[in-house]
């Protein structure tokens, strides 16, 4: 390259050279403007063309490494394809060999499972461990009563889906005609023990029944001796609820209460009074076979006659289950009355005449805590 284009200093002038003595001294060269020399040229076309020399040389070097590694890109990418066409070449797939196991018969294997068989007959049951590869010399079968239809399987050792070798054995439990056992005055526990290994459903039912002995089974439903249904209902002894009537409207009459009468010095939660006349007065309430007892007292009216009198009745849809005659101003206790199964309960009261009574002749009487007893589903259902 040339010194101006690599970077070298430019060389100075040459010095003039020495003048003989006596010769003339040199000129100065004239100001710039003053005459034909001042207006020369300088030699400014030469670095012109020396800048342009040195552009192109750059540009030339820049384009000659864009293409070196333009090339090497190319050389790059084009060993890489044909490596990777190479590799994939070379891979082989195989096939794998199917393994075929052999499998083996009953006895060496637990791969035989239980079969579901309850409800079949002992035939049929039998039948269907055989087709699942179950031997029939480890079947065995025994009887037991139970409920519902008889000679059919109703429990099974062991059970759906166990696993069979041959050390197992497999029972069938076959079913006999049976009856309702004889469990009033046991606990409901144990009457339930024995029924529900018979396949029974059992139902318990609060009762109040009077004189017996609390949380015993008093009844079944159905009773003793019976076929033995699939579903069986224990009636337990429980503890009485109560009903004052005056709190439940008739179906039929009418009568009037008060609530904390005191008569003769005692204090009664509730009164029904009545007032009787020659023709029988009736209040009538539904109980619909709920009650069990009915309990209670009875007094004159305070503003009766001392002869006065009234004639109480105490009917059961119809039938006479209390009669007697009211002529006190004392509280008379009435006696428990048997309510069991009645639908209606009515209470008729009649005046009784007297040779100076009119057509018109009453007397009134009032009925104290009057209540029926029974259990608290009894009595829910009669509110």
């Amino acid at each position: 390259f040339p010194p101006a284009l690599a970077g070298a200093p430019t060389p100075a002038a040459p010095s003039p050279a020495a003048q003989p003595p006596g010769a003339p001294t040199p000129q100065a060269a004239p100001p710039s403007g003053a005459g034909p020399a001042a207006s020369a040229p300088r030699p400014r076309p030469a670095r012109r063309f020396a800048r342009a020399k040195k552009v192109a040389v750059v540009c030339g070097v820049i384009a000659g490494l864009a293409g070196v590694a333009a090339f090497g890109g190319f050389a790059f990418t084009s060993g890489w394809a044909a490596a990777n066409r190479a590799g994939n070449a070379t891979i082989n797939h195989v096939a794998p060999e199917p393994i075929i196991v052999a499998v083996p018969e009953y006895g060496q294997r637990s791969g035989v499972l239980m079969p579901d068989v309850r409800g079949l007959t002992e035939q049929d049951a039998r039948q269907a461990l055989a087709d699942a590869g179950v031997p029939g010399e480890i079947v065995t079968a025994e009887q037991r009563p139970a409920a519902g239809r008889a000679g059919v399987v109703i429990q099974q050792a062991p059970v759906q889906g166990a696993s069979i070798d041959s050390t197992a054995q497999v029972l069938l439990v076959v079913s006999t005609p049976a009856v309702v056992p004889a469990v009033v005055g046991r606990s409901p526990a144990e009457g339930a023990a024995e029924l529900m290994g018979m396949g029974v459903r059992v139902v318990q039912k609060r009762v109040y029944e009077p004189g017996a002995t609390l949380g015993r089974i008093v009844s079944t439903e159905p009773e003793a001796g019976s076929e033995l249904p699939e579903e069986i209902t224990f009636n337990v002894a429980d503890s009485p609820a109560e009903l004052q009537l005056s709190d439940k409207n008739t179906t039929a009459g009418s009568f009037s209460a008060h609530a904390d009468v005191e008569v003769a010095g005692r204090t009664f939660s509730r009164s029904i009074d009545i007032t009787g006349r020659l023709e029988p007065s009736v209040a009538t309430w539904t109980l619909a076979g709920n009650g069990v007892e009915l309990t209670g007292s009875v007094v004159l009216d305070d503003y009766a006659d001392e002869e006065e009198q009234a004639l109480l009745q105490i009917l059961g849809d119809g039938r006479e289950l209390y009669r007697g005659l009211v002529n006190s101003k004392t509280p008379v206790a009435l006696p428990t009355t048997d309510l069991t199964g009645v639908q209606a309960l009515s209470v008729v009261v009649t005046a009784v005449a007297t040779e100076d009574s009119s057509s018109y002749h009453s007397v009134s009487i009032s009925l104290l805590d009057l209540k029926v007893l029974g259990s608290y589903d009894q009595i829910a259902a009669i509110r």
